[in-house]
Order: C-alpha cells, then structure tokens, then sequence
C-alpha cells in the first residue's frame, strides 16, 4: 500500500483501488470528488445529528455505534453531555455508571422497569442515577414495592416510618407511574392528603398515574401542566375530578380511565356543578356508561376537537347510553342545546369516537365532513357469549337512534358510513330506515352515503319504503319532497353487492336516477350496476 499518502488524504472516505500487474499488492488511492470527508463535519451538525438519533434508538449500543464511528464524532459525542442523560435499564449496570458520568450536569430522563431481579443491583446506583435537581423526565413501570425508597422518590432514605422533607424537582416535566405504588412523598406537602405541591413542581407538564391504586391531589395551581392521564380500578367520586380539573389552567389533553364514577349527591341528569375547561383540546373518558353520562353532564368543552368515549357495560343498560349522547352533545355549548342546530354557534369538536358493547351485533356507524375536519363513530360489538336484545334493560331503538341523530346534527356530518349487522337477531327491521328517518328534516348537510356489506338488505328495504315497489318516475312533488329531506346529496357508493339481485340492482338505479335527480352511484368490489341489469335483459 501507497505509504507516502498525507495524514488528510488518509482520511478521506471515497477511494478507488488499482492492481499493479508488476506486483501482488493492490494499491488504494484516493478519489478525488471534492467530498469533504465524515470527520469535517461541523459540531453542531453533528450534535444535532447524535440528538436526533438518540432519540429514535432505545439501546446505548446502536447509539454508541454511530457517534463513535470516528475520533472526531467520539470526541462530539463526549463533548455534548446532554446525549448521555437518557436512563433506562435495558442500558445494563456498567452503561448505566457511563452515562451518569459523561451526562455531567445535564437533565436527565430516566425510564427505569423495575422487579425483583433486578432490585438489588439498582438499589445500589440509586445514589448515582437519582438526582433531584438534574430529573427532566420520570417513567417508573413494574413493582416498585421491591425499591421502597424510590417508590417514594427519595432513594437514598431508607427509614420509611420518618420520610425526610419533600425535596423539589425544579427541572422534572414529565412524570409517568406506572405500577401499585405508593404516593411518592416528595410530591406531597403532608404524606396523609396525597397532594401535589407546585412548589415543588414548577415545569411539571405531564402526569400519567396508571394502577396505581391511589390519584393525586392538588394544593393549588399547575400553571404549566398540559396533559393529565388518571387510570385507576377504583370507583372515583365526581367530586374529586370537579375538585382537581379547576386547578390545571392550561390543560390540554384529558384521559381518564375508572371503574366506574359515583356521584354521591348527584345523577347524571342533574349536575352537580357545571365545570368549564376552556383550554381542553382532547378528551378521552372510559368508564360506565352511568359514570360517563355523569361526568360529561357537568362539563363545557368550548374549544375541544376530540372526544373518545368507552362505555364498559356494568350495568347492561342500553338507556344510559342514550344519557352518554345527550350528556356529550349538552357539553359543547356554555348552556344545554334548546334551539335548533342552525340557531347554535359552530361545534368546535371535530371527532367523536362512542364504544358500546352491547347496542348492536357488529355495528359500525361513522360519518364525518367533506375536509375532514369534523367525524362521528359509533362502534358497538355483541359480547361473544351472545344475547339477546329483548333481555337487555332499557333498549329501546328509536331512543338510541334519536340519540344519535343528535350528534349528526350538531356536528354537521357530510358523510355517512354504515357497515355491520344492523337488524337485531331473528329479525328484518329496516334499522337503516331508522337511522335515516331519525330526524325530522332529513340529514341537512349530508354529501354522501356509503353502505358497505350486509347493509345493502336493510338500504334496500328503505328505498322500498320510501319510493314503494312501483319502477315509474316520481312526481314533481314527491321528488321535491324527497330533494328537500337531502339537499346536498350527490354520491351513494356501494361496497360488497355480491348477494344483490338484478330486480334490486335495477332499483336501486332507478332510486340514484330519479329520486336524487340524476345524481351519483358507484359501487366497488364486485360488478357494474348497469352491466348487471343490462346483461340481464
């Protein structure tokens, strides 16, 4: 090999080999493309680089791989302490001590799984890895019971019986617990009430407590907390959350997730207090149905853009759906709806997602707007043991449907998507019919219509009922009357005709031709509506 080569021309990456016939040794040269080699890369390019793919990668190896490819990147590497400050303990005790040491002073993030195998290895870097004034980020998963002093953040105390003073973490912005422990004490001004101090959290932006079989409290204001996430298997008294949700000026995103939710004083068709959450842009809520209802009873939701409600049926009874609708649809204005639609100012939230288990077998009702910006969905499943709807307390059809109805109309759904199983078992109800004749003017902004499987039957069974069995023309009135309940009607798609006759293909032509005045059909999937008719004939 050419030894005469600079130190630089050494380092440059692109290179070309040449055989030398004279000799058995190849020669490598370099290739002269005027690209500038990996080591000359600027610092903050490359720290901007490291940060990037330290945050993508969850092991210290795949990291150190890149940031130590040469001695320069090492040198980057070293030299910016903030890489070094992400904690977790799938790093191993000997990465662990590393990092620790090369994060000098910088915030840490620490994501640490905890069990009993691994208790007493980290119980004794505790000292090193546990640094008050230094924690960005928290995220302790698994049984903190095996490391009592750090299920109470405070790892280097060990007598439990006197907990030291609550010691502030000025830096700490996100906390996420994840297991049955107990309520940390350096959280708490008096270890008894269980309450958050600001004080001592003054950047805190995200809390998530998960099982955790207890739920803060807060003393006063959290200026800066943006995301909350309770989920507890404990029944929770509305009062609390009307206690706490004051206190979080600036909250964003809301998940709550309870057995079930008591209001001691209360039903949910009677608020206790009328609780405003201007800033609430996303709500997520999963409880019983009666516990559901009687929470968003109390709530106005000016400004929020989705909602996700997961009804669990504990108490089997269809009619507290219908106060889960009514409940949500009376949140979205300062005071309940007791005008029409038209005469309310526009819903803000443009996505709502209801799960019920028990409403019908398979059922998928989901509508949204022509930019999607604004979505309904309704998805309902039978438990797999089966039932029969006749023995479900409190259903009642035309209820539900009229529920519903209320949520297209005041979210100005334009689109309209049925799929699933809609007639009950055993039976033929045209419940497709029900749903479009819910209101009383038709669906005033709906677009478009598309009706997927075994939906096809009870569409048709509408049509029929609607235009009756005769294949003539309608007359001026009929067809005013009919293009009046669906203004803005121009497109009906199809999907999974392959058990459709060629009488009810016919039909349901004659119904897009005639009844929506030359207006659209398309079906996918199968076969060409005409082609099928005209084949026929």
């Amino acid at each position: 090999m050419n030894r005469d080569l600079s130190t630089e021309q050494r380092r440059v990456v692109p290179t070309t080999i040449s055989w030398n016939t004279q000799s058995t040794h190849a020669q490598v040269l370099p290739l002269n493309t005027g690209i500038t080699s990996v080591a000359n890369v600027p610092s903050k390019i490359l720290a901007s680089i490291f940060h990037a793919y330290r945050a993508l990668v969850s092991r210290i190896s795949e990291f150190v791989t890149v940031s130590h490819v040469c001695r320069t990147w090492r040198t980057a590497a070293l030299e910016d302490a903030s890489l070094w400050g992400y904690l977790d303990t799938i790093m191993g005790e000997q990465w662990l001590r590393e990092s620790v040491e090369r994060s000098k002073q910088a915030p840490l993030s620490i994501d640490l799984e905890l069990s009993a195998e691994m208790a007493e290895p980290f119980k004794d870097l505790l000292p090193h890895i546990w640094k008050p004034s230094r924690l960005r980020c928290v995220r302790l998963t698994g049984d903190l019971a095996f490391l009592h002093p750090l299920a109470v953040l405070h790892p280097l105390d060990t007598n439990i019986m006197s907990p030291p003073q609550p010691i502030p973490f000025p830096l700490l912005e996100t906390l996420i617990l994840w297991s049955s422990l107990t309520l940390p004490t350096s959280l708490v001004s008096d270890s008894s009430d269980m309450s958050l101090t600001p004080r001592l959290f003054p950047q805190l932006r995200a809390l998530e407590v998960v099982r955790a079989g207890w739920y803060p409290r807060f003393t006063s204001p959290f200026p800066n907390l943006r995301r909350l996430k309770l989920a507890c298997d404990i029944e929770i008294d509305i009062s609390y959350l009307l206690d706490i949700l004051p206190k979080l000026p600036q909250l964003v995103d809301l998940d709550l997730e309870f057995n079930d939710l008591q209001s001691m004083q209360h039903g949910h068709d009677t608020p206790a207090s009328v609780l405003r959450l201007p800033t609430l842009k996303s709500l997520k809520l999963t409880s019983s149905c009666h516990g559901c209802a009687s929470f968003l009873v109390n709530l106005r939701l000016p400004t929020c853009l989705k909602v996700h409600i997961d009804c669990r049926a504990y108490d089997y009874d269809l009619s507290d759906l219908v106060g889960v609708i009514n409940a949500l649809s009376s949140s979205w204005w300062s005071t309940p709806p007791d005008c029409s639609p038209a005469q309310l100012p526009t819903c803000p939230i443009n996505q709502v997602t209801l799960s019920y288990p028990w409403f019908q077998p398979d059922l998928k009702l989901a509508g949204f707007s022509d930019n999607g910006q604004t979505s309904f969905t309704l998805d309902v499943t039978l438990p797999e043991f089966g039932s029969q709807f006749d023995d479900i307390p409190g259903y009642d059809q035309n209820l539900v449907l009229g529920a519903i109805s209320t949520i297209f109309e005041y979210l100005d759904i334009e689109h309209l998507e049925l799929e699933g199983e809609l007639a009950r078992q055993g039976e033929a109800e045209d419940t497709f019919a029900d749903i479009l004749t819910s209101f009383d003017t038709g669906y005033p902004c709906i677009q478009s219509i598309t009706i997927k499987s075994s939906f096809l039957r009870d569409f048709l069974a509408f049509l029929k009922d609607e235009i009756g069995e005769q294949q003539v023309p309608f007359t001026r009135d009929e067809a005013a009357e009919l293009y009046m309940r669906y203004p803005t009607f121009e497109l009906l798609t199809l999907e999974g005709l392959e058990g459709a006759s060629v009488a009810d293909t016919e039909f349901i032509e004659m119904f897009a031709g005639r009844m929506l005045c030359n207006r659209h059909i398309i079906e996918r999937g199968f076969h060409d509506l005409s082609e099928v008719a005209e084949d026929d004939t």
